[in-house]
């Protein structure tokens, strides 16, 4: 007789919440001081960015009857490059403020994951993060007769916040850093390129290797191509050119500077593949694939979707 687990059985799973309302307010009372931080990272970076628009029109000379000299010219151009590293930067720390919200009211989870954190280490620091520091800051000024101790506790409050804060973002730009490299360390295209071979994930031949694959994703041209399958929904990633070229409505297209790397392939600037390589969004790398039916349909997610985007509908 086989007295094993018959796996065919159903298994019932009952979820049962046993937060307490007190635990709800704890909580609630962590995730609106993490909002509190967040919004000042979101007020802080749109006015480095509106500062940087500011000292863009100051350095056309757009506010001054001043003259044009060589030295402006270089303040206005450097301000024109630093543009994308400062929006994308803002954007990111706002993003990541954003993510600390959400994991103060999951109790910090992330931070108990970190490094391989003591988790009962995490919630202790939360909680003289958020309560001990204050109340010690507001008991240290009252004994000394201060009478701006609500603003010093306040103060002392924001600072161990943030702090905790800049723990959150340096150990999500860890984790981003360490998952790229480890990506490239196995990618195919690095296993057959010698020039940046290493045997550790963390070596500067893999971020050599970074570099060169955002660099020739970067600067290779592009041809977006348009297709229509009936009655069939083939695995993305098993997809080619010649596949795609074969099925009904198909539409290629390429943009000027497309053509303009073409025509410095004939001087040797550009190597044309012999083979167009496919570029995969990451909902195809994860195999998700948008649907759209009766219920999902709508005007303006007709005429906002995304063009390059796969679609199946129902």
């Amino acid at each position: 007789e086989n007295d094993m687990l018959d796996v065919t059985q159903p298994l019932t799973v009952k979820y049962y919440n046993d937060a307490t309302t007190g635990f709800i307010i704890v909580r609630a009372f962590h995730t609106l001081v993490a909002l509190l931080v967040a919004l000042f990272v979101f007020l802080f970076s749109i006015q480095v960015i509106l500062f940087l628009w500011i000292g863009l029109a100051i350095d056309s000379g757009l506010t001054s009857a001043q003259d044009l000299s060589f030295e402006r010219i270089c303040l206005f151009l450097g301000t024109i490059c630093s543009i994308p590293y400062f929006v994308y930067g803002t954007a990111e720390i706002m993003t990541n403020a954003t993510s600390f919200a959400i994991d103060a009211w999951s109790g910090h989870m992330f931070l108990k994951t970190f490094l391989h954190s003591n988790r009962v280490v995490v919630s202790w620091v939360s909680m003289i993060v958020y309560v001990l520091v204050p109340i010690m800051a507001m008991s240290c000024s009252l004994l000394a007769g201060s009478t701006t101790w609500w603003d010093n506790s306040l103060f002392a409050w924001f600072i161990a916040v943030f702090l905790y804060f800049i723990v959150y973002h340096v150990g999500s730009i860890y984790y981003e850093v360490i998952g790229c490299l480890e990506i490239v360390h196995y990618h195919p295209v690095t296993l057959q390129d010698k020039r940046f071979e290493s045997d550790k994930i963390c070596s500067m031949a893999n971020a050599l290797q970074c570099w060169y694959l955002i660099a020739s994703h970067n600067l290779s041209g592009l041809a977006h191509v348009k297709y229509i399958t009936i009655n069939e929904h083939p695995v993305a990633l098993e997809e080619t050119y010649e596949y795609s070229s074969n099925q009904d409505l198909f539409s290629s297209s390429i943009g000027l500077y497309s053509k303009f790397t073409l025509f410095l392939s004939k001087y040797g600037l550009f190597k044309k593949p012999l083979a167009p390589e496919r570029m995969y969004s990451t909902n195809e790398t994860t195999d998700v694939t948008p649907i759209i039916n009766r219920v999902t349909w709508s005007l303006e997610n007709i005429y906002c979707r995304n063009q390059f985007a796969t679609h199946l509908a129902i």
